[in-house]
């Protein structure tokens, strides 16, 4: 089928939980920047690889939410992530 956009994280980061923090650091610049607990387990499905469902089922199982406020969430991560350079647009084959 056709191209779908999906996002992937950027190589040029490293993340990593850090006592109660989870952390994202731009290996080139040293910026680094903090996640709340949404943001962070977003940022662990785009790590694992997982695909919308799976993110979808685990956020709300984890966050006893609906689906609204999954997608709101999901939404301003993307938007907030790949504005600072953390996610970054791929193009993948549906199939």
């Amino acid at each position: 089928m056709g191209d779908i956009l999906s996002y992937s994280i950027n190589d040029d980061f490293i993340y990593k939980e850090i006592g109660n923090n989870y952390v994202a650091v731009d290996i080139n610049t040293a910026k680094y920047y903090t996640f709340n607990d949404t943001a962070a387990f977003f940022l662990k499905c785009f790590a694992d690889k997982k695909d919308q469902v799976q993110i979808k089922e685990a956020f709300l199982d984890e966050f006893d939410a609906h689906e609204e406020t999954y997608l709101e969430g999901l939404n301003l991560f993307i938007k907030v992530a790949a504005s600072k350079g953390i996610l970054i647009p791929t193009n993948k084959e549906q199939t």
